[in-house]
């Protein structure tokens, strides 16, 4: 960390607890919200999405929430919370023991549900969420099994607002369809099959691997291509709706979209905002789209539509919002 980063932790710590304060003695702020999470981890965007951060620092301004970073703060302030929304444990929160005389509603962020389930689930169930947020619906359905489908709530990725192509949407001359991300992980298997065509235009730029870009400049640099491919793997273990597939949309390029099978759930259309591919059809797809490239405007457009439509930062927090409100009688994962 640098000097100037380490200069920006500290005011911006001294700041948040300064802000906590103010959040818990204000009797107009309802509900009390706290949100759980590393601040150094965030305000260093250690987030290997380009849009994470963007949520995160929605989730405290639009839901006024107060941040937790350690056991002391929660035990400060677990008392006068009316909610809890932890960030990923583990990875970008601490693991906390939520231990109160007050039953409060407690929510949980879940990625990549594959990694350590059932350790995660003893967690979650030990400390009584009431619900996961789900990046992923159908694959933590999978391995999550033995959290009931009522309190695995779908919570996919969202795209800053600032972030999606505003520009009229028309065909830059891209004679390649680009294929980037991480390559190292059997999660990257038909991601790296797909690399293998000569059409592919193969950047190992990775929020994992090679984050080479920042956020904004990311946005940027996508928006120079005319397509672009979301993949990972066709293994049932995996098969995740990842922030590529919306990132791609919202930048205005052709999604080639991997089969999944959360794509229904989130809007996604073969033929209509995208095209699906999978092992069978997408060295033909792309072809045919390579062909003739123009034809396939409306389809770009309405991918960036639906981005515009359900899947922005703003909604999703007022997603939130509306369920925070909806459920403040919460009923815990133990029972």
């Amino acid at each position: 960390m640098s000097l100037l980063d380490t200069i920006r932790f500290f005011r911006s710590r001294r700041e948040c607890e300064r802000r906590n304060r103010e959040i818990l003695s204000d009797p107009e702020i309802h509900p009390k919200i706290g949100l759980v999470i590393d601040l150094e981890f965030h305000l260093a965007n250690r987030w290997v999405s380009a849009i994470t951060p963007f949520l995160i620092d929605g989730l405290i301004r639009e839901l006024r929430c107060i941040v937790i970073g350690n056991q002391n703060q929660y035990e400060d302030c677990k008392e006068n919370l009316d909610a809890v929304i932890s960030t990923e444990v583990g990875w970008s929160a601490p693991p906390l023991r939520y231990v109160t005389k007050k039953p409060i509603l407690k929510y949980i962020l879940v990625s990549d549900p594959h990694r350590s389930p059932q350790e995660r689930q003893q967690f979650i169930s030990e400390n009584g969420f009431t619900y996961l947020l789900a990046y992923y619906y159908h694959p933590t359905l999978v391995h999550f099994a033995q959290t009931s489908a009522e309190n695995i709530v779908h919570f996919p990725w969202a795209i800053p607002d600032e972030f999606i192509n505003g520009h009229p949407i028309r065909d830059r001359g891209r004679e390649q369809i680009l294929v980037s991300g991480g390559s190292r992980s059997d999660a990257y298997e038909f991601r790296n099959w797909c690399r293998g065509f000569e059409f592919a235009e193969d950047v190992r730029y990775s929020g994992v691997e090679n984050k080479a870009l920042s956020d904004s400049g990311y946005f940027r640099w996508l928006q120079t291509f005319d397509a672009a491919v979301a993949a990972g793997s066709l293994d049932p273990k995996y098969r995740l709706v990842m922030p590529k597939y919306f990132e791609i949309a919202a930048t205005g390029c052709l999604l080639f979209a991997q089969e999944a099978e959360d794509l229904d759930l989130l809007g996604f259309q073969n033929g209509k905002n995208c095209v699906v591919i999978n092992r069978e059809n997408y060295e033909e797809k792309a072809r045919a789209y390579l062909r003739d490239r123009h034809s396939y405007l409306s389809i770009r457009e309405n991918g960036r539509n639906l981005i515009l439509e359900r899947h922005t930062v703003s909604r999703r927090i007022e997603f939130l919002r509306n369920q925070i409100l909806g459920n403040l009688r919460p009923v815990s994962l133990r029972g």
